[in-house]
């Protein structure tokens, strides 16, 4: 009989633990799919990530008063064909070559290098803004995946530690079923033999059956014995 009750913990016990990974295995695969849609995001925001840490050098230079329009192709292009249509007009005036002309150069150029200083820090501004929200688009990512890491801990946790007050509780009634089934059966093995033994001993064999009917019949002939004798 323990044999079947073993039977029984070990299939109950069994089915717990099959349950149980069964369980596991789902909330991992979801934690593959997780992770793999937070590295996808990462992928799809790391070149406007990329781009604004590249504007970085430029934009500090520019706030510390670094900006050379020489270095603009842009402010070049402009100045150049500035420099030309102020020449043509200056020369139908008959001013070409003249203070005129120098400080309508100087003004031009001044124009140019502002214009020019204001396209450039406003396309630097709109690049690092690309970093900038990147950034913090991965920071999210991060965190939900973050966020998600640790549910996906917690029931892993769950479960293992349900499976183990499952097994626990599966072997204890087990342990339960077998004390009291060996109570059982010792309770019955007691009653049996008293009963076998106060019928044999009390008034069966030896108390008032074969003894009692030797010391009769022996008594019996005793008194024979003596009457004949006598």
């Amino acid at each position: 009989m323990s044999s079947e009750f073993g039977q029984t913990a070990y299939l109950q016990g069994q089915a717990t633990s099959d349950a149980a990974e069964q369980s596991a295995d789902a909330i991992k695969y979801a934690a593959d799919v997780q992770k793999q849609i937070y590295q996808d995001q990462v992928n799809r925001q790391e070149p406007f990530y990329q781009q604004g840490i590249s504007s970085l050098e430029d934009y500090a230079k520019m706030l510390k008063g670094g900006y050379d329009m020489k270095q603009s192709p842009a402010a070049q292009y402009e100045l150049q064909q500035g420099t030309k249509t102020m020449n043509r007009q200056l020369a139908a005036r008959g001013l070409l070559g003249g203070g005129t002309a120098a400080n309508r150069l100087t003004e031009l150029s001044s124009g140019i290098a502002a214009r020019d200083w204001q396209n450039s820090y406003a396309r630097l501004l709109d690049s690092l803004k690309l970093g900038t929200g990147a950034s913090a688009a991965m920071g999210q990512s991060g965190q939900t995946y973050g966020n998600q890491v640790g549910n996906t801990a917690a029931n892993l946790g769950n479960i293992y530690t349900n499976q183990g007050n499952n097994m626990a509780s599966i072997y204890q009634n087990l342990a339960n079923t077998m004390n009291n089934t060996g109570a059982s059966v010792g309770s019955a093995f007691i009653r049996n033999s008293g009963g076998y033994n106060g019928g044999y001993s009390g008034g069966g064999y030896s108390g008032g059956g074969v003894n009692s009917l030797q010391d009769y019949t022996m008594g019996g002939y005793n008194a024979s014995a003596a009457t004949y004798g006598g």
